[in-house]
């Protein structure tokens, strides 16, 4: 009997050893497959990248001209109105001024009668002078009718004058386009008191082309130069891509500001492009042929080095890299360090470190979640 319970316990006992021993094994596998991390990859390859400088712009109209009225009045008739397009000398308003048609039919009624007058003193001229030559009146006569002529005639020219003067100044009650555009501002009704000190009556402005001033700060300089390709995006228009040139460059900086006014301006046909609209202007500065650029997240840092993950055999290795731009993609370029085919690790870089096996995913193929 106790032979048999002695027995029993060593069959116990070795039943739960081969137990243990067993989940041991299994558990340490286990341990294995999740020791190798999974990564996602890409493989690298060389492309070219452009160097841009964006601006803040405001975009303004090609041309664009506040019209006053050129003589005190009243407004007459609107001929023209937000939104018109014109040409230049499209009459765009009358404005009424009482004193200057008064002042002309005075100035016409005094040149009509002098105009009489001097038709009169030359027929008397020709009569003395025919009496003259039969010795019938004396010389100082016949002066006295010549000098009449003469200052009869000054004094009709001086008249004309004056007449066309009124008369110009008349014309200032038109007031006209003075390019082609359209009227962007109508600011006075029919009835309005305008003068030369008042307010604007229009603006006027070209939109077939729509520019933009900047100040470009100094540090920009070095590549800011007349024709260089300007690419203009709106808001509300993100999908549109409008392309333009520089046009004009300041000869010298502001002393305050450390910048120059450079002037871009934008082909706008289709009038898409409006006056006021906000908008960021993008400069081309460097072209950087045949490199390769990499994900600013897949970069280490330490210190003053960077480093990132490549796999080869599956084994991960870590590479000093020397980064230059980064880019608004949020990819970085790396100078030097790497070479085109080698697979990097974009993602999971947190879950391994230099010479340890790795599993390996290629980017855009589906897998599980990885440690950034």
């Amino acid at each position: 009997m106790i032979r048999r319970a002695k027995a029993n316990m060593v069959f116990v006992t070795l039943g739960i050893a081969l137990f243990w021993s067993c989940a041991s094994k299994h558990e340490g596998e286990q341990r294995k497959k999740v020791r190798v991390p999974a990564v996602v990859t890409r493989t690298l390859k060389k492309t070219d990248v452009r160097l841009e400088r964006e601006y803040l712009v405001t975009l303004e109209a090609y041309q664009e001209a506040k019209i006053f009225a050129k003589t005190s009045g009243y407004v007459l008739r609107i001929l023209k109105d937000r939104g018109d397009s014109v040409k230049k000398g499209d009459l765009l308003a009358l404005v009424e001024d009482e004193e200057l048609s008064e002042m002309e039919r005075q100035a016409l009624a005094q040149m009509e009668s002098v105009q009489a007058q001097l038709q009169y003193a030359r027929e008397n001229e020709a009569r003395l002078k025919k009496l003259m030559e039969k010795q019938l009146v004396s010389q100082a006569d016949l002066d006295n009718a010549t000098t009449q002529v003469k200052a009869l005639d000054a004094q009709l020219r001086a008249l004309q004058a004056n007449f066309q003067a009124t008369r110009t100044r008349r014309g200032y009650t038109e007031v006209r386009a003075p390019f082609d555009g359209f009227v962007l501002t109508r600011n006075v009704d029919v009835g309005a008191l305008v003068g030369p000190q008042g307010v604007a009556l229009f603006v006027v402005g070209d939109i077939q082309k729509i520019k933009a001033i900047v100040d470009v700060p100094q540090t920009d300089y070095g590549f800011i130069k007349p024709e260089t390709e300007v690419s203009l995006q709106v808001d509300g228009l993100e999908q549109a891509r409008f392309t333009g040139k520089i046009t004009r460059i300041t000869p010298a900086f502001d002393r305050a500001t450390r910048t120059m006014q450079v002037e871009m301006v934008f082909d706008n046909q289709d009038g898409v492009l409006k006056p006021g609209m906000f908008g960021r202007a993008k400069v081309l500065r460097n072209m950087l042929q045949g490199v390769i650029v990499v994900p600013a997240l897949s970069v280490v840092r330490r210190e003053d080095k960077a480093f990132v993950f490549i796999v080869e055999n599956n084994l991960a290795r870590q590479v000093e890299v020397e980064v230059g731009e980064t880019l608004p993609s949020g990819d970085a370029v790396v100078q030097k360090g790497l070479e085109e085919g080698q697979r990097l690790v974009v993602r999971g870089k947190d879950l391994i470190s230099d010479g340890i096996e790795v599993k390996e995913v290629q980017e855009g193929a589906k897998t599980q979640r990885t440690g950034d």
